[in-house]
């Protein structure tokens, strides 16, 4: 697998803002990854959104469905889901020192304007209820559209400093 992530874009947040997004998903790749780490919310205890970005601009349509299951040090589980909602929600982050979220996803079809867009997940943090947490999930977007990026954002406030998100293709 040595060589078959490809590094297309990388933003490191510098100052507290509204949304991240990534772009440059086109036809050279049929499956692109993002990475993101440190990423922690100016505001406690609320959500992460992500959207699909179609001709660079957020898709806010209700075509959104995603399912997850949270796994926690408390011992109890989450089952997350949502059907036709204006974006896929994963977790929740809290701003207190040693809380942020990291996180890969998959995405699938981004760039074919013939099939939905899917995303797989895998989160991992610390949350605003004092535990380590674990989520693994997915979404559909059910529109048969090509999509060139996706965005990041909170349910409220910003995303602070020295949050990192990478947009990577995966080699055909």
């Amino acid at each position: 697998m040595s060589g078959s992530l490809i590094k297309i874009y990388e933003e490191i947040v510098t100052s507290a803002v509204a949304s991240v997004t990534l772009t440059g998903i086109d036809s050279t790749y049929d499956v692109y990854m993002v990475k993101f780490s440190n990423l922690k919310p100016t505001t406690d205890n609320v959500l992460n959104r992500v959207r699909i970005l179609v001709s660079s601009s957020a898709d806010t349509s209700s075509n959104y469905d995603f399912a997850n299951k949270g796994l926690r040090s408390d011992t109890t589980f989450d089952n997350n889901s949502n059907t036709n909602g204006t974006y896929w929600e994963f977790d929740r982050s809290g701003n207190a020192t040693g809380e942020n979220t990291n996180a890969t996803l998959y995405l699938f079809n981004f760039n074919n304007a013939s099939e939905y867009n899917f995303i797989t997940t895998e989160f991992t943090g610390s949350s605003p209820f004092d535990l380590i947490y674990g989520a693994t999930g997915g979404g559909v977007h059910t529109v048969a559209q090509a999509s060139n990026g996706i965005e990041f954002f909170f349910s409220s406030g910003n995303i602070d400093t020295g949050s990192k998100f990478t947009l990577y293709g995966l080699k055909k």
